[in-house]
C-alpha cells in the first residue's frame, strides 16, 4: 500500500484503524460468549479483519484472542496483513508471516 492515495486525509486514515479496532473487539466478545456457552477452545485463533487504513478492506487475518490482547495493550499498534502498510501513517514494529504490527505515526 505505501503511502496514502485519493482525497482522504491521514488522520481519516488512522480513524478508519480505530473503527476497525472496534469492530475486532466486539467480534472477540461475541466469539467468545459463543464459546463459552458451548465448551469450546476459549484460545482457538478468530479470524480478525485487518486493521489497516484502506477505507475498503475487509480481509482477514487469523490470531489467537490472547495474542490479539497482548498487541492492543498498546493504544498506537494496529495488526495488518503484509502488504497493507502505510508509512504516511504507521511504522512497522513486528514482521510475521501472516500479519504485520504497526505503530501509527504522531497525526497533528
Amino acid at each position: 500500500m505505501g503511502e496514502p492515495s485519493g482525497p482522504h486525509s491521514a488522520r481519516r486514515l488512522v480513524e478508519n484503524e480505530l473503527i476497525m479496532e472496534s469492530l475486532n473487539r466486539r467480534l472477540e466478545e461475541r466469539v467468545e460468549e459463543v464459546r463459552a456457552e458451548d465448551d469450546e477452545d476459549l484460545e482457538a485463533p478468530i479470524a480478525f479483519f485487518c486493521e489497516c487504513s484502506d477505507l475498503g478492506c475487509r480481509e482477514r487475518l487469523s490470531m489467537r484472542p490472547d495474542r490479539y490482547d497482548a498487541i492492543h495493550r498498546e493504544a498506537d499498534l494496529f495488526i495488518v496483513l503484509p502488504g497493507h502498510e502505510v508509512a504516511a501513517v504507521e511504522t512497522v514494529v513486528e514482521t510475521h508471516a501472516d500479519y504485520a504490527v504497526v505503530s501509527k505515526n504522531a497525526i497533528p
